[in-house]
């Protein structure tokens, strides 16, 4: 049995209006529909990519430490080069393509600051073994 939402008075099974007030009552079945509050969905804010902050940390280390730091400058490129292609394919999900950036300039500046040194150096022998 249904009753008026406005006036609480019994309503007829076929009839929609309140014969009392004359207000319009829904059906039970779109009643029911409407009831239910509407649900907004939740936007995600999107996640840094770990490989990103991997070769921003091997980038930084690669120029700031001596030992290994060929190898790290290394895993900050290819981490880096890894990272831009998972933000790519993400769409939108992962976000730090400034991080792999830098990651992988300074692991670049790394390589070249390094392999810079080790020419001096095998230079500086040569010449001193030319010069006895």
């Amino acid at each position: 049995m249904a009753y008026c939402k406005n006036c609480g008075m019994q309503l007829n099974n076929d009839s929609n209006v309140c014969p009392n007030c004359g207000t319009y009552n829904a059906p039970n079945a779109e009643t029911q529909q409407y009831s239910q509050p509407y649900q907004q969905t939740q936007y995600a804010p999107p996640k840094t990519e770990p490989m990103a902050i991997a070769s921003l940390v091997m980038g930084i280390l690669s120029l700031v430490t001596y030992y290994g730091a060929i190898l790290l400058g290394i895993l900050a490129i290819v981490f880096a080069r890894s990272a831009k292609q998972k933000i790519a394919d993400s769409n939108g999900r992962r976000e730090g393509l400034g991080m792999a950036k830098a990651g992988m300039i300074m692991g670049i500046i790394g390589l070249a600051v390094w392999g810079a040194i080790i020419l001096m150096a095998i230079g500086l022998v040569s010449c001193a073994g030319l010069l006895m």
